[in-house]
């Protein structure tokens, strides 16, 4: 992901995009638990509505 540079052993230096960056990681993830829980409620309670 590149959020850390490493000057020697035990000597980092984080990113300045490590907020934003680690941000939206964090969104994508909310995001494929939003869709695993719809998917997971569709296959224990399988309610189709005619279109």
């Amino acid at each position: 992901m590149g959020l850390v540079t490493e000057h020697a052993p035990g000597v980092s230096e984080f990113s300045e995009r490590k907020a934003p960056t680690l941000r939206e990681v964090g969104e994508r993830g909310r995001f494929l638990s939003q869709d695993k829980a719809a998917l997971a409620a569709r296959i224990l309670n399988p309610v189709w509505e005619a279109a």
